[in-house]
């Protein structure tokens, strides 16, 4: 025999989830159905590696200084964002040395917001942070990435700061992603492999490459692209818990219940 309790519980709950439906239709009616501006992301297949050049292209014919960079930026934090930002900032000074401007802090400030810069950035395919990082103890020892190309991009991809005017500007302008099996063959097989086909078409103007990539550096310097290198060293903020910089790997290794040194009283 069934409980008159049972019945009511059931119906709550049926009432429950007709709710949570609603709320999550009205929600998505009213913002959309994606965190962040889609047209600021492009994951190109193996058929449409093209798309993403010819988006490149439309920037440089809009007269479009175009900086790009590199990485897998799994699992995001702040130094991330804060990194992003100091790419930014160095095609910025790249640009004004370009025409010709001074590079003073109140130049600078201005051109960081000018629309002609367009800082792309590459994320890491999931195939190819798995090789790299999956299982490794170092890296957390963990399958990787723990974030998907998705998940990782829209991130990137809503990262803004604030103008002068008090606009929120974009950090970043267009993410897409290289490495994985699909673009094998294509421009998109590598970040390289990119940057070399945009400056054999006069379509990159910077490439930044973060310190700890030696071998980067050294390629794109074989390919006569002299890249602007972010050091290795560089901290822009702790993690608050530990006074130490901010890691993926170190968030990880805490999730997993692996002590970590808090400075924390």
């Amino acid at each position: 025999m069934i409980r008159r309790t049972e019945i009511i519980k059931d119906q709550l709950v049926l009432v429950h989830e007709a709710a949570v439906a609603e709320n999550k239709e009205k929600l998505f009616n009213i913002y959309g159905d994606t965190l962040h501006h889609t047209d600021r992301i492009q994951y190109p297949s193996a058929e449409n590696v093209s798309d993403v050049i010819e988006t490149i292209a439309k920037f440089k014919l809009q007269g479009g200084f175009i900086a790009m960079v590199d990485g897998a930026f799994d699992v995001p934090h702040p130094q991330h964002e804060w990194y992003l930002r100091h790419c930014r900032l160095a095609a910025a000074e790249q640009m004004l040395i370009a025409e010709g401007q001074p590079t003073s802090d109140y130049m600078l400030r201005s051109a960081i917001e000018d629309d002609k810069i367009k800082l792309i950035v590459t994320l890491d395919a999931d195939e190819k942070i798995n090789r790299k990082k999956g299982g490794n103890p170092e890296k957390g020892g963990v399958p990787r990435p723990v974030y998907p190309w998705k998940a990782r991009a829209d991130r990137l991809a809503g990262y803004m700061f604030n103008g002068q005017s008090s606009q929120y500007c974009p950090v970043v302008d267009l993410v897409t992603v290289e490495g994985d099996d699909n673009h094998i063959g294509t421009p998109l097989e590598s970040s390289l492999s990119l940057a070399e086909h945009l400056a054999d078409n006069g379509l990159l103007d910077c490439l930044v490459i973060f310190g700890e990539h030696e071998d980067a550096v050294a390629q794109a310097e074989s390919m006569f692209i002299t890249p602007i290198v972010i050091p290795e060293g560089l901290v822009y903020e702790c993690d608050p818990r530990t006074g130490e910089p901010w890691h993926s790997s170190t968030i990880i290794k805490s999730m997993q219940g692996t002590a970590v040194k808090s400075i924390l009283k």
